[in-house]
């Protein structure tokens, strides 16, 4: 997969989830199914997730995000942490003609290792479907019927 093709991989990953946001009711989003997390704290922790790897490994200059229901409540708030979270990756592997697609990027917790740029994004984006995966499973649980779309 070439690297335009990565990014856009990325873009319609995040669409998908941007879409099964906004087609959930406001009542379902935070509410705790019988076990998991919430649907919520699922797309909290893919914002999050994003945001921790542009921090402390893309090394993109603009501090970590941490995300609670206290700061972070109810669609506009995730649909923004979503939005925001993206931009900062599309802003990293978007830039300069996708030059840290190649990049090695080193990993702070193991000086032996290296992430190759590309695959560290198709990395989001899987981690990025698993957990959303997560959040359809807690609205199910909740009685959403909505229209889960594919391929994620």
């Amino acid at each position: 997969m070439g690297q335009p093709a990565i990014l856009d991989h990325f873009q319609r990953v995040r669409a998908r989830t941007l879409d099964f946001l906004a087609d959930l009711p406001e009542e379902m989003i935070e509410r705790q199914p019988a076990a998991g997390p919430s649907v919520a704290d699922s797309l909290r922790h893919i914002a999050e997730g994003a945001d921790y790897w542009c921090h402390h490994v893309f090394l993109d200059g603009r501090g970590e995000t941490k995300l609670s229901r206290e700061n972070c409540s109810g669609r506009e708030a995730l649909r923004a942490a979503l939005e925001a979270s993206a931009g900062r990756l599309l802003a990293i592997f978007g830039a300069a003609g996708g030059t840290a697609m190649d990049r090695d990027f080193p990993v702070p917790w193991d000086a032996k290792k290296t992430y190759k740029g590309s695959e560290r994004l198709l990395y989001l984006a899987a981690h990025e479907a698993h957990h959303r995966g997560r959040a359809v499973q807690a609205a199910r649980e909740l009685g959403w019927a909505g229209k889960v779309r594919f391929p994620y």
